[in-house]
């Protein structure tokens, strides 16, 4: 290939950063690909009209970001980019993206209601969106606490707005509640089988996590019944609908033998509800056992 020259038009600071940001950019974009050999030092510098030490700056500092590496005696080449070591990503550069099912992230099916956020957008955008935008200290106004209590209550559950905790979304209530329950050091039981989010939040306050067998319709309540007895007022969480890997829903009566179980032991229960609202939804364990307080 021919000798690489970076353009350093409008790329402000210092020209051995310059050399770098352009060199960056060009790998980035696979004009410079893995292999390729850098022009030597002295090269560069008699086309770019700089010092040999300006380009040799740029190079080891190429090299420190992982960009090149220098050979004695041959030169200085682009290193391959690095694989990515995810999972998912693991799996994606081998399969074509048509063709791959991401399993590891729930996203909604618009299909026939596509056509309503239009114009829902639409008359939000005719609203004040300043104070849509505006930081809001108690998390929401009360007339939207008094809605979402309202939605609340259709699955069952009778919410107070005052008690109701309003969080950024599920993973920040799920930090709330283990964080509000435990303290740091102690463990959180869950099922054997459990949502990945939920060790990560455990894992960020310094909370173990313990496991609890389960079956086909969720947590065993003569395990959950041995855990408390060990340890009274002990905290599990669970998702009792659509359950997350295993899609299990707990039928209501198991829902009532935990529930009683927990009343008995003193023992708190994270219900993780991110499901409830599908069909197939039997009443909140929170709603069997007689107290909640409702977080989203």
């Amino acid at each position: 290939m021919q000798s690489w020259l970076p353009d350093l038009a409008g790329r402000p600071g210092p020209k051995y950063r310059a050399i770098v940001s352009a060199l960056a950019a060009d790998v980035a974009s696979g004009a410079l690909p893995a292999g390729a050999r850098l022009p030597p030092q002295r090269e560069l510098a008699w086309e770019l009209k700089v010092t040999v030490g300006t380009v040799a700056r740029a190079y080891a500092e190429a090299e420190r970001d992982g960009l090149v590496s220098g050979e004695v005696g041959r030169g200085t080449f682009v290193r391959p980019r690095p694989p990515d070591l995810t999972p998912g990503g693991a799996i994606a550069a081998r399969v074509e993206t048509e063709a791959l099912i991401d399993m590891a992230h729930t996203r909604p099916s618009l299909g026939p209601v596509a056509h309503l956020f239009a114009p829902a957008f639409a008359r939000l955008a005719r609203g004040d969106l300043a104070r849509s935008l505006d930081y809001e200290f108690l998390g929401c106004s009360a007339a939207e606490r008094e809605i979402l209590c309202s939605w609340i209550a259709l699955e069952g559950v009778a919410a107070d707005p005052s008690a109701l905790t309003v969080t950024v979304g599920g993973q920040h209530a799920l930090l709330a509640a283990i964080g509000a329950l435990t303290r740091p050091g102690e463990a959180v039981f869950a099922e054997a089988l459990t949502y990945p989010g939920m060790k990560l939040a455990a894992a960020a306050i310094d909370r173990r996590v313990e496991s609890l067998p389960i079956d086909a319709h969720g947590l065993i309540p003569e395990a959950v019944e041995r855990a408390l007895a060990a340890r009274p007022g002990a905290t599990i969480y669970g998702m009792t609908t659509h359950h997350n890997p295993t899609t299990a829903t707990m039928p209501m009566a198991r829902r009532e033998e935990i529930a009683a179980i927990l009343r008995r032991h003193g023992g708190w229960f994270v219900e993780d509800g991110i499901y409830s609202f599908l069909p197939a939804s039997p009443t909140r364990l929170r709603r069997r056992s007689g107290a909640s307080r409702p977080t989203g």
